[in-house]
């Protein structure tokens, strides 16, 4: 099966949104200045080059938690510890698909009441200094016929991030990780108080998991905040140099 990758569109992007995307890589003052040479290079048919591409849902490599890159495995270890302490079990590992200039993979996760999904993510790519890593956490608790609760917890400067794509299948906020993983955790749970959420178990979860991600997939994809890579621009990626990448 032939993958298709996919990359943000800047050119689609509102402006604002595209300013506090750049500002969590640069500082503010010069974020809005790249945002604007980004928006005018667009006007003339000049887009950014991607410097990676997403395979669809779907084209991730399930692994065991032994072939994970041993960054993933360090960075994880004591965030997987408070997981672990709050009751959650291991439901999956996976390795993206991805063409250019990073790496990434996840590990998926169920609470014991089965009403929190926890997706803890690693990727590796280019940052304004060089080479960078991060590791988000994503918790999860779906609902039948209301938008799912989801709360992203993240380093601080990766907070505002949380209002820029409006989808309508997702209540999303962003937490700073600086808190104990516990309290953003109950501050999840908090947020469902009074609402319905389905109750998944081991056996059943993955399922649900994967057709949740792919209306998330496809909401993007409508917005145009993403867009399918052509075949010129999937090639050039392949011809990336990523010594540097995989220098751990």
């Amino acid at each position: 099966m032939d993958v298709r990758y996919y990359s943000d569109d800047s050119a689609r992007m509102p402006f604002g949104i595209l300013v506090k995307s750049i500002s969590s890589q640069v500082p503010q003052p010069w974020a809005w200045l790249v945002a604007a040479e980004i928006r005018i290079r667009c006007m003339f048919g000049k887009k950014r080059r991607p410097p990676y591409g997403v395979g669809f849902p779907g084209t991730e490599r399930v692994v065991s938690p032994s072939d994970l890159p041993a960054p993933a495995i360090a960075r994880w270890a004591p965030i997987l510890e408070q997981l672990r302490d709050l009751g959650f079990e291991q439901l999956k590992c996976e390795i993206a698909q991805i063409v250019g200039v990073k790496l990434s993979c996840s590990v998926t996760l169920l609470d014991r009441p089965g009403s929190t999904v926890a997706i803890l993510e690693w990727s590796r790519l280019n940052g304004p200094g060089g080479m960078v890593e991060i590791t988000p956490l994503e918790l999860d608790s779906y609902r039948e016929d209301a938008p799912d609760i989801v709360t992203g917890v993240v380093r601080k400067i990766h907070v505002p991030t949380a209002g820029m794509i409006k989808l309508d299948s997702v209540e999303m906020i962003n937490l700073d990780n600086t808190r104990p993983l516990a309290q953003r955790y109950q501050e999840h749970r908090n947020r469902c108080q009074g609402k319905t959420v389905k109750q998944l178990t081991i056996n059943g979860a993955l399922e649900i998991i994967r057709d949740r991600a792919q209306t998330r997939f496809d909401g993007l994809l409508k917005s145009g905040i993403l867009r399918e890579l052509n075949p010129q621009e999937i090639e050039e990626l392949r011809q990336a140099d990523l010594t540097e990448l995989k220098n751990f």
